[in-house]
């Protein structure tokens, strides 16, 4: 970390002028970036760590049902299976409403601000569901849920994309959605410890879990709100109130030339989404086909995950036994997935259509 007040007044002269990009944005830029490297390893300690944790509580949240599947929930509420269903697919719907929206608001008030928002919104509603005594409030606040949670991973990966240049970002995605996959196995762990004060304070298993696992996210809100970096190359974290800054001035200006470089179109900074610019992108056949590819796979995916630790504890496991062994094949997948970004770290991007 730097303070401000020992920030040099002047970049030191860079030696080495490169050719203009296509763009007026990068004319005359000059690099002597001997200490690139080392800037970008900076950044990715500074600022994966930030989003991996957020979408750690995101999946946390949004997962934690399956744990409670295999405590007293339908009994107490007096629901069945079904209706619990019902409220998992209107927690999607909420996504779905909510993130276009959501990403066109963090466009306007800057990302730090609404992701952080995001995430204080959907740990109190997390945290409430600890105390719904009726299938009505379940269905609310699986509703809430996903309108509080909608656009946050695109944001963030929107994010995290104008940090680097276009063919480092595979590789930090996939650190970024390690959050997702160690939320899915250790959410697992968590509630089977949860499980075991079932009764405690007069609460059945199943609200220790939401209780707990909520106050989590909360406690992860006030991490990312101080931690985070408002914007590429901005390293004045909240948590310094403006007095120090994770970049030295030359550092600053180096992450900055370095992305506009490998893309102009960042120096627009935030992006005016309209119409138009909606329409055209759902209208796009790469878009349709991905959006059918995910559709199709979700679809026997989603079901599965959900009932993991119910199916487990249906061999004759308990509840606690069963969503600790839950765990095991998410731990195996992330293996899987280091393997798959490895092996496309460094490929060639796909070249956007320039404008």
């Amino acid at each position: 970390m730097v303070s401000q007040d020992s920030l040099p007044e002047k970049t030191t002269p860079r030696e080495e002028v490169l050719e203009s990009p296509p763009s007026n944005v990068g004319h005359g830029i000059i690099k002597d970036w001997d200490n690139e490297s080392r800037i970008r390893v900076k950044i990715d300690f500074i600022l994966i760590p930030c989003l991996a944790l957020a979408f750690f509580s995101l999946q946390l949240d949004r997962g934690n049902i399956s744990a409670v599947l295999t405590s007293t929930i339908t009994k107490d509420l007096n629901i069945t299976t079904n209706q619990i269903n019902i409220g998992t697919q209107l927690l999607s719907v909420g996504i779905v409403l909510s993130e276009i929206p959501s990403n066109i608001i963090m466009q306007r008030i800057g990302p730090r601000v609404w992701l952080s928002g995001q995430l204080f919104a959907w740990g109190l509603v997390a945290t409430f569901q600890a105390f719904i005594q009726s299938y009505p409030a379940y269905l609310v606040t699986r509703v809430l849920l996903g309108l509080c949670e909608g656009g946050f991973i695109p944001g963030a990966l929107y994010y995290l994309s104008t940090w680097y240049k276009k063919d480092e970002t595979s590789f930090r995605t996939a650190l970024f959605f390690y959050g997702q996959m160690f939320a899915s196995a250790t959410s697992s762990l968590i509630s089977a410890g949860l499980l075991r004060l079932s009764g405690t304070g007069g609460l059945e298993g199943w609200r220790w879990i939401f209780l707990v696992e909520g106050l989590i996210t909360l406690f992860v809100g006030i991490v990312f709100t101080l931690l985070v970096p408002p914007a590429a190359g901005d390293g004045r974290a909240l948590i310094g109130m403006g007095r120090w800054s994770y970049f030295s001035e030359r550092e600053t200006q180096i992450i900055r030339d370095r992305v506009l470089l490998d893309d102009p179109r960042k120096a627009r900074g935030q992006i005016q989404i309209s119409r138009s610019d909606i329409w055209q992108t759902v209208c796009q056949p790469r878009i349709l086909q991905h959006a059918f590819l995910t559709l199709v796979s979700m679809s026997a995916f989603q079901g599965l995950t959900q009932y993991t630790p119910s199916l487990i504890k249906s061999l004759g496991f308990g509840a606690v036994r069963a969503n600790a062994l839950a765990s095991v094949p998410v731990y195996c997948s992330v293996v899987w997935l280091t393997i798959l970004a490895y092996v496309s770290y460094g490929s060639t991007p796909i070249r956007m259509r320039p404008e």
